[in-house]
Formats: structure tokens, sequence, C-alpha cells
């Protein structure tokens, strides 16, 4: 049993592939459950609102498997990039104390909940029902706490603490209990800023604490809290993963706010829409180029 443990670790993007399908099978059977028909559920807030990212502007439940296959198949970006991390993962050679260099229980699940983020979207876009939306923002939310809480743990060195691993896993099902109900909450009432607040704020102090860790270790010689960047000085080359990463944000968060529904690039019977380069660049290749940019960490 260890052998083949230790030969599908070996192969770790294999353990990303099968939970997305054991993901995407646990769908099809609610799909099924529901009667071969997604108007038994609870509909999405955005659907009552006719403000579903565009996409055949639903203004109900459809019938069919998946309601907006762009937005829903664009999903898969995440998955595809979260595998690969598995994949160098997989022929990692350890550098240092980096837990992000080497298959470890931080940078597997790092990889798990990148590739998490793609079913959580095609949950919602698929059904456009309530829980598929709370299954979106949680996926999202799993995420942004992860990377916050790793940054904290990483600067304080409390990751080196004999129970450190166990401290994390409390602190992240805590804040995640914390923040699932209001996104639940948010899903299924009209009170949908509980929704915005549960998720934005984490994600609003995820981004800020990695950009001041960037700004203050470049302006103190690549070294700050114990811990350096870049392999020679600062804005050495590690330095342009977290720019990739914010560039890759920044642009899928503009294209999907002008093709939003009603907005000047809304086309909802195109083939192509704006919402799948918010998946593909601000859900995939972010957390894809801030991984390479965590690995790139080394303690003084």
């Amino acid at each position: 049993m260890s052998d083949a443990w230790n030969a599908l670790k070996a192969h770790a993007w294999l353990l990303g592939l099968l939970g997305f399908f054991v993901l995407f099978l646990i769908y099809v059977l609610f799909y099924a459950i529901g009667g071969s028909t997604w108007t038994t559920a609870t509909p999405n807030l955005c659907v009552v609102h006719n403000d579903c990212y565009c996409e055949n502007a639903p203004t109900r439940m459809s019938t069919g498997l998946v309601n907006q296959p762009g937005n829903t198949w664009s999903g898969l970006g995440p998955v595809v990039l979260g595998m690969i991390i598995l994949g160098v993962l997989s022929y990692a050679r350890p550098t240092g104390d980096n837990p992000m260099s080497r298959p470890t229980f931080y940078s597997w699940m790092y990889a798990a909940l990148v590739v998490f983020l793609g079913p959580g979207s095609m949950a919602f876009h698929g059904s456009m029902t309530a829980i598929g939306g709370w299954l979106d923002q949680f996926s999202m939310s799993l995420f942004v706490t992860f990377v916050l809480l790793y940054d904290i743990f990483r600067f304080t060195k409390w990751d080196l603490l004999a129970n450190g691993k166990t401290y994390f896993i409390i602190a992240f099902v805590i804040i995640n209990v914390v923040l699932g109900v209001p996104l639940l909450i948010g899903n299924y009432t009209d009170m949908g800023m509980f929704g915005t607040l549960a998720f934005g704020i984490p994600a609003g102090v995820a981004i800020l604490l990695q950009l001041i860790i960037g700004g203050v270790t470049v302006f103190s010689n690549g070294s700050v809290w114990g811990v350096r960047r870049g392999k020679s000085s600062p804005g050495g080359q590690e330095w342009w993963w977290l720019v990739a990463a914010f560039l890759s944000f920044m642009i899928g968060f503009g294209i999907w706010l002008f093709s939003n529904t009603g907005g000047p690039l809304c086309d909802p019977n195109s083939g192509l829409q704006g919402h799948v380069f918010w998946h593909i660049l601000a859900m995939g290749f972010t957390p894809f180029f801030l991984f390479f940019f965590l690995r790139s960490e080394r303690r003084t």
C-alpha cells in the first residue's frame, strides 16, 4: 500500500485529476437527482435580477446540464493550471525549507484549492442555482484565506512550531466556517452584502498583505521578518511572478467589468464571453504565478 501511495505522490497531478472528476460526478449526480432539470432547485439571485454575467442572460433556469457553456467550461482553466502546479511539485527538487518548493502539506493544499476553483465556478455557471453560487464564492474564499494564513504563518514563523500545521488547520477551518455562513445567507436571500463582505474583506486583506510584503522586502534589501525574496538582489527574477500575478488579475477583472450584463462588451449570444477571461486569468493564471512567487521565498 505504501509503495502505491508513494508512486501516486510522485505523480501528484493524478490526484488533482481524480479529485476534479469526483467533484464533476457529484455535479452530474445532483443534476440527475433534480429530475434532469435545475428548475427544481432554488435559483441564484442573479437569475432573479437578470444579472448573470452576460452569457444567455438567463431569466429562468435552463433544463439543460449547463446553463452557460462558455462561462462553465472556462472553469477548466484553474483545473489545468492547478494540476500543472501538482506536476511541478511531483518533480521538484527541494530548495531550503520553503514548503512550496517540494510536496508538502502546504504546497499540496495550495494546488488542491486552485483546482477546486474550477468546479466551484462550474457549479455556479452550469446550474445557476443558489447552492452553485455558494460553491463558487466558497471556493474563492478557501483559496484567499489559505494564502492569507500561509503568509502570516511563514512570516511569524508559526509554521515552525511543533504543532504549527495543526494550528494552521484549526485557524483555516474556523475562518472558513465563519465566512461560509454569511456566504450561504447571501446566496439565498437578498442580503447579498453578507456574501460580498465575507469574500471581499479577506480577499482585500490578502492582496494588500502580498503587496506590503513585496514592497517592504524590496526596500529592505530583500529581507523582512526573517524572510528573503529573490535569489540575489531586490527586484530579482522572482519578483516578476508577483507582477505577473497582479497584472493577470487586473486584466481579468477589467475584462469582466466591461463585459458584465449590460456592459459595453456584453454580447449574450457570443461564443466568447468576457467572463471567460476572468476564469482563465484571475482564477487561473493569478494563483499559478503566485505559486512561483511563493516558491522564491528563502528564510534568512
